[in-house]
């Protein structure tokens, strides 16, 4: 990534439409359902954006918007942390289940890794049996280590057996998942769990997060090698997320003579690496 340092490489706070809720892509939102977060992952490029005094819009604010706005199709419940919020989270998903134009749900959490006995399974529940959509939840998990937990390998059992479509993020870390052999470990492990690996992310630029970030082409080295020995539905797509905030932008492998300088975001704007 650039060497230039943002505070908000997602540019979320441009595309804010009401406190809390992010609609960067016209067919979905985001929506902060807290921007309280126990996990206060270093890496995160969350970490510093918010106070975490700020309040959202509310439920029926909320669901005035997307009502006005009939080309969102998907809810997105991330944070934070969403699941410190999971009774929030069941009476907004009613709520929106309700509009004709909401079609999918998700949620994306670390809590099944970080803190997954604190999970309010009986809310989840209760708001996927209330709603017709179909849910998805992404769990974010960088290693293997972090699936040696019996707790957390009883959640996304549960998880699963719910309802919920179970994918995977993952980000590029140094020292800790930058090696063929540690992430194959991981994708494997989390098929056979039930979870497809959905992303893998290069670190966002920010200050606090150089001691993480490899460069771009060992990531495409990593990739190009797994690609060789993984099974399709456990290899996660490499992206980065482009300066700009236009979006996540597909890498290449070593299968593909391309130039790793520099890439073009879905505005055809040049972002150097």
């Amino acid at each position: 990534m650039s060497v230039n340092l943002q505070t908000d490489p997602l540019q979320e706070k441009r595309h804010e439409a009401i406190p809390g809720l992010i609609h960067k892509y016209e067919n979905r939102v985001l929506c902060h359902l807290t921007y309280f977060c126990p996990s206060n992952c270093d890496f995160c490029f969350r970490k510093n954006l918010y106070e975490k005094t700020k309040k959202r819009a509310s439920d029926q604010e909320i669901v005035s918007y997307i009502k006005n706005n009939p080309k969102i199709k998907e809810f997105i419940f991330s944070g934070g942390e969403p699941l410190v919020k999971t009774g929030e989270l069941k009476d907004l998903a009613v709520n929106l289940s309700k509009l004709e134009n909401i079609k999918i749900f998700r949620i994306h959490s670390r809590h099944p890794v970080t803190f997954p006995k604190n999970i309010n399974f009986r809310d989840l529940e209760t708001a996927i049996k209330e709603t017709t959509q179909p849910w998805y939840f992404v769990i974010h998990v960088n290693s293997i280590t972090e699936l040696n937990n019996p707790e957390t390998i009883k959640a996304i059992l549960k998880l699963k057996k719910m309802g919920f479509i179970l994918l995977s993020h993952t980000v590029f870390l140094k020292g800790i998942n930058d090696t063929v052999k540690k992430l194959e470990k991981l994708f494997n492990k989390l098929v056979e769990l039930g979870v497809k690996p959905y992303y893998i992310f290069h670190c966002d630029s920010m200050k606090h997060t150089q001691k993480f970030i490899i460069p771009i082409k060992k990531e495409v080295e990593i990739m190009t090698n797994l690609r060789k020995t993984l099974t399709g539905i456990a290899y996660p797509l490499h992206v980065i997320d482009s300066d700009s905030g236009e979006g996540k932008i597909p890498v290449p492998t070593e299968f593909w003579q391309c130039s790793l300088n520099s890439y073009q975001d879905f505005s055809s704007k040049e972002n150097k690496i």
